[in-house]
C-alpha cells in the first residue's frame, strides 16, 4: 500500500534509507472470567472460551472484539448491565479497557403471604428474571375476591441485585412482602332495624390479615341485607 494510506495499522521506521512497515495487532490468549464466547468484528461465528483456541486470536488495529458474558448464570457487564462488552485494538497493541462480567444475583424470590410462587419462576434469581405469584383462593392484591379482581403480582430482579415490582405497577413492595394478598373479613349481622315486619340489618368489615389495607371496599350488598321479624 502507499505510504500513509493503509487501512491496516502500521508502525514506520527508517534505517539506512529502508522504510519498514509493521502491522499492529492485539493478541488475545484467553477470555476474562465469566466470559463464555467471543467474536472478532467482521467474523460470522461466536467462538467458545472453553477451551480457548490453541493459537492466540489476533485483532487488527481499530477492529473490535465482542465478549459475551455468562448471562444465563447472572453475569453482565457495565451499567446499565448488558450481556456483552466490546474492546478495541489500540495502536500500542493492547485492547482498550472494558467493563468486566459481574454477577447480579437477587437470590431466591421472597415469600409473599397468602400467595404462591408460580412453578416457572422457581429458578428465578438473576438480573432480568421475573418472579410471578398467584394469590391463594379467596385472596387478591386489593382484597376483592371477585372474578375480576387482581389475583397475581410479579417482581423483577433489577440491576442493583434487588427484587422490585415488575411491569410499572404502583404496588408497595414492602407492604406486599409483609402483608401479602388480602381479603375482606366480616363481623356478625347486627340486629334487624324493625322489631316487627321487614327491616334492614348491617355488619362491619375489615381487611385481612390484620394491619393490611384493602384498596377496594365491599359492595353494599355484602354489608346490608333485608331482615324480617314477626
Amino acid at each position: 500500500c502507499d505510504y500513509g494510506s493503509c487501512d491496516t495499522p502500521e508502525r514506520f521506521s527508517l534505517d539506512a534509507g529502508v522504510l519498514t512497515i509493521d502491522s499492529v495487532t492485539c493478541p488475545v490468549t484467553r477470555c476474562d472470567d465469566y466470559v463464555k464466547s467471543f467474536r472478532v468484528e467482521g467474523g460470522e461465528d461466536w467462538e467458545s472460551c472453553s477451551p480457548f483456541p490453541e493459537d492466540s486470536v489476533q485483532v487488527i488495529y481499530k477492529k473490535r472484539i465482542k465478549f459475551y458474558c455468562e448471562s444465563e448464570n447472572g453475569f453482565f457487564a457495565g451499567n446499565p448491565p448488558k450481556p456483552s462488552y466490546l474492546q478495541t485494538c489500540q495502536d500500542d497493541g493492547q485492547l482498550s479497557k472494558a467493563a468486566v462480567c459481574r454477577v447480579i444475583d437477587c437470590k431466591s424470590p421472597p415469600k409473599i403471604p397468602q400467595a404462591q410462587l408460580e412453578e416457572r419462576s422457581k429458578g428465578s434469581r438473576y438480573f432480568g428474571n421475573q418472579a410471578d405469584y398467584k394469590c391463594d383462593d379467596g385472596y387478591s392484591i386489593n382484597g376483592d375476591p371477585g372474578p375480576n379482581s387482581e389475583k397475581s403480582a410479579a417482581l423483577v430482579c433489577d440491576s442493583t441485585g434487588s427484587w422490585t415490582i415488575a411491569g410499572g405497577r404502583t404496588l408497595d413492595l414492602e407492604d406486599l412482602r409483609s402483608k401479602g394478598c388480602r381479603r375482606w373479613g366480616f363481623g356478625e349481622w347486627g340486629q334487624c332495624s324493625s322489631s316487627c315486619g321487614s327491616g334492614r340489618q348491617t355488619r362491619t368489615w375489615w381487611c385481612e390479615p390484620n394491619g393490611a389495607k384493602c384498596s377496594v371496599s365491599p359492595p353494599a350488598e355484602e354489608l346490608t341485607q333485608k331482615c324480617e321479624n314477626f
